[in-house]
């Protein structure tokens, strides 16, 4: 993470690996600071941010939500599944007896 604060503004970048999260109070600044990176490197612009790093991207009527649902709900199936196999395992080893 990288925060850049000239006076009254304020730029954060989160970089991870090729995946890169600009933020910032000022469009000026935005817009000057992905011209520079553009000269150095090959940037797109994907518009509005709706996952990063698993983490959901919800905008709101009152602001900015953060959600792992998408993960939550990965990790319970996941479990569910496992659990289903242990289960069928040890009642299969109860029906062999």
């Amino acid at each position: 993470m990288f925060v850049f604060r000239p006076q009254f503004h304020m730029l954060i970048l989160l970089l991870y690996f090729d995946d890169i999260l600009l933020i910032g109070n000022n469009l000026v600044l935005f817009h000057s600071f992905v011209a520079t990176l553009s000269i150095h490197f090959t940037v797109k612009d994907l518009g509005n941010l709706y996952y990063f790093l698993g983490i959901q991207d919800v905008h709101t009527s009152s602001g900015l939500f953060l959600s792992h649902h998408k993960h939550v709900i990965e990790v319970l199936r996941i479990s569910f599944t496992h659990s289903i196999l242990c289960a069928h395992s040890v009642l299969q080893g109860l029906c062999e007896v």
